[in-house]
């Protein structure tokens, strides 16, 4: 089946590398993948998705091609056309509307492309101006439509309740996700649970440190909403407990809070113990975890001061997936993931939890041992991306449904 992916800026830009494993699964199950970024802005950093896709459809959101296109197809379905847009009034609040409006032009042209590829199915990324973007263009187009909702795009509300009306299927990649869908008045009915996967890797590579000693990986935005700064505070608290440990954070990412981050370490005194490294590309990322140099992945993301809850974050799949042990604060999805069998899970906002954590796997190199084992062999069952490509397949109705393991 031809499909188009609708995402936000991917295949360009350092952001939705977690789609490149799943649109490789869905071309080994046979389909045709084109993407379309609504906005492509950069470059291609991630080069997954070279293999991943069969065509990269890329124009600015208001080029020449993309009013020329949206102008043609307006003139050809007038009415169809005002039908869809109509639903754009319904935008829960002005900003919202304007953000809705913004992509039409862009939705108008990808009806066009989609009907002169022969489109077979439309799946937007995420629920936001992507899911606004697939919804317009398959009621112009007449073209089945789906979505997925992960995190903070469910947040936004913007017009789920009409994509999903007017969806195939609504992809939720957590229970969390799922509850919170149903709240905004989604009916349950569809809703189809399928996890984001990863490849995992044949043989985890051993880890580099013995007791005493842990280098300690954070990847993602250097954002509040990430909570670094209670690794940062963290570590002081690990040095007036446990003086004698050798315990490193490497930042991986870039974003507005590495000032702040820099300055926090500097007046705490453990300045030398933190690391940036800057924006990694997937690639760069994944080859430290290959060379066995990270003992520990970490993620202390917060809800507080309006912050979105976390989905389920592929950065946890895939440090679990590498044999990688994981410590995480219980926000969204996060403990769908993460259990006590499976990592370390803390508070949100506990620096001292986190303290706690840290010694704890710095000193006992086998309970590291174990939750790596642990977590790896969950990332199998669950989130392997050779079964939740076939169960977003399904969900599409791209393919015979297949049982799909029971969430837990």
């Amino acid at each position: 089946m031809k499909l188009l992916i609708v995402t936000v800026s991917a295949p360009f830009g350092p952001a939705e590398a977690f789609a490149a494993a799943e649109l490789s699964g869905l071309r080994q199950l046979g389909h045709h993948v084109t993407i379309a970024p609504v906005r492509p802005r950069g470059d291609i950093v991630h080069h997954e998705f070279d293999a991943a896709v069969d065509a990269v459809v890329a124009s600015g959101l208001y080029s020449p091609a993309v009013v020329a296109g949206a102008i043609a197809e307006a003139i050809r379905a007038p009415g169809r056309v005002m039908r869809v847009v109509r639903v754009l009034a319904h935008s829960r609040s002005v900003v919202v509307f304007i953000k809705n409006l913004a992509v039409l032009p862009k939705a108008l042209w990808l009806a066009r492309m989609a009907r002169q590829r022969g489109i077979e199915h439309i799946h937007a990324y995420w629920a936001s101006t992507p899911g606004t973007v697939g919804m317009l263009a398959a009621g112009i187009s007449g073209i089945g439509f789906s979505f997925t909702a992960h995190a903070a795009d469910i947040d936004e509300n913007n017009l789920i309740r009409a994509k999903a009306e007017r969806a195939v299927a609504v992809r939720v990649i957590s229970k969390d996700g799922r509850r919170r869908l149903e709240a905004a008045g989604v009916q349950a009915s569809a809703l189809r649970l399928v996890h984001l996967g990863v490849p995992v890797p044949d043989d985890p590579v051993p880890r580099s440190n013995g007791p005493g000693q842990l280098v300690v990986l954070i990847p993602g935005a250097l954002h509040p909403m990430k909570g670094q700064v209670d690794l940062v505070r963290s570590l002081r608290l690990l040095e007036e407990t446990h003086p004698k440990l050798k315990v490193s954070l490497l930042l991986a990412g870039a974003g507005p809070l590495e000032s702040v981050l820099t300055r926090e370490a500097e007046e705490l005194g453990v300045r030398t113990a933190v690391r940036f490294l800057g924006h990694l590309s997937h690639d760069a990322l994944l080859a430290r975890y290959r060379a066995g140099t990270v003992d520990v992945v970490a993620l202390s993301s917060v809800t507080t001061g309006g912050n979105p809850a976390e989905g389920i974050p592929v950065s946890l799949i895939e440090a679990m997936a590498h044999g990688i042990p994981v410590i995480a604060t219980a926000n969204g999805g996060i403990p769908e993931l993460v259990t006590e069998e499976t990592g370390i899970l803390v508070p949100m906002g506990n620096p001292s939890a986190l303290a706690a954590a840290l010694a704890m796997l710095a000193l006992n190199p086998l309970l590291r041992a174990r939750l790596a084992m642990a977590g790896r062999e969950r990332v199998l069952a669950r989130f392997d991306t050779r079964q939740t490509s076939q169960h977003l397949a399904a969900a599409m109705g791209l393919a015979s449904p297949r049982e799909a393991p029971t969430a837990s």
